[in-house]
């Protein structure tokens, strides 16, 4: 959709490549994410390093820019779905060993999708951290808005108003 302009902006976008093509980034990124697996309660050392990811099922959402070494890797079986909420139920109902996504995104859909205290991050935490942006798409008629943007958003991050927000849409 932000290829072909069906939408102007978007947020929680991982800076790439390829999405270059077609989006401006709104620079600075709002927000440092981190990468991590989440597993059924009680299961956290069933991965406690890298080569632990090779004995289980790891679901992801299917296009998701994060842990590419996961996605290259031809010794780990993934699993993937179009939907992040997908992989929660699936998880709940043991069809995956644990599920790959971003932090916040994840507790995020835990607390609002009834799945408190069912699930927990695993031992190990993947190494990649990165920034995710707002994002213009380039056939948007908004495209001018983007130093305004920048500058609001900069402001924002300086007062911590981002870092609040934040918090307040993962607290439980």
């Amino acid at each position: 959709m932000m290829k072909d302009g069906q939408v102007d902006l978007i947020t929680n976008f991982a800076l790439t490549k390829e999405r270059l093509e077609f989006s401006h980034y709104i620079m600075p990124p709002y927000a440092i994410q981190q990468t991590v697996l989440y597993v059924q309660k009680g299961n956290k050392d069933l991965i406690r390093s890298y080569p632990d990811i090779n004995k289980s099922i790891i679901g992801t959402v299917k296009g998701a820019h994060i842990f590419e070494r996961l996605h290259i890797d031809p010794q780990i079986q993934c699993v993937e779905v179009t939907q992040q909420t997908q992989l929660l139920e699936m998880l709940k109902n043991n069809r995956v060993s644990a599920i790959l996504g971003i932090e916040t995104n994840l507790n995020y859909q835990i607390i609002t999708e009834g799945y408190s205290g069912m699930f927990e991050r695993a031992a190990y935490t993947p190494p990649d951290a990165y920034g995710v942006h707002f994002a213009i798409s380039k056939h948007s008629r908004h495209n001018n808005l983007e130093p305004q943007i920048e500058r609001e958003l900069t402001n924002l991050l300086q007062e911590g108003e981002v870092s609040r927000v934040i918090d307040n849409y993962i607290r439980e």
